[in-house]
């Protein structure tokens, strides 16, 4: 990610203030003894493709779509970050949101508190703190708080 400018910076948190979802996804386990994957996301949906693409040049990412959802309106595109772009900017962004604040929080310390999982057997405790995490960031998301 190159560097940002205050105007990038306050830019990029009101699309994802606005646009955006920041969750973890729990993914079923992929082999036995191996519990479920947790992984840290951020989307950003719109229209605009343009937008996006500022986006992506600014701090990474990729862009999926078009996707239509209803054949009336206009297709919609996806800006997607990995779990390192996702920390990335919202380290940068952070203290300017407001709609999203508490799940921008929830993922940072879901990065710092959650070790890679690297496809290990973790213990319950890890475990444990992982879920809690994805329910906090579920509840956040719901709550739209």
């Amino acid at each position: 990610m190159g560097s940002l400018t205050p105007e990038d910076r306050g830019y990029i948190a009101g699309l994802i203030d606005g646009e955006g979802c920041i969750f973890i996804a729990k993914n079923p386990p992929t082999s036995r003894g191996v519990s479920h994957m947790y992984s840290l996301n951020m989307q950003v949906g719109n229209t605009d493709l343009p937008v996006l693409e500022w986006l992506k040049q600014r701090v990474g990412g990729r862009i999926g779509g078009p996707y239509r959802r209803v054949e009336q309106r206009r297709p919609i595109y996806m800006w997607c970050a990995s779990k390192r772009v996702t920390i990335a900017v919202l380290t940068e962004v952070r203290s300017l949101m407001q709609i999203k604040a508490v799940q921008a929080w929830l993922a940072l310390e879901f990065a710092a508190q959650c070790s890679p999982q690297n496809g290990r057997v973790r213990s319950a405790s890890e475990t444990a703190l992982r879920e809690g995490y994805f329910l906090a960031m579920r509840w956040a998301n719901h709550r739209e708080i």
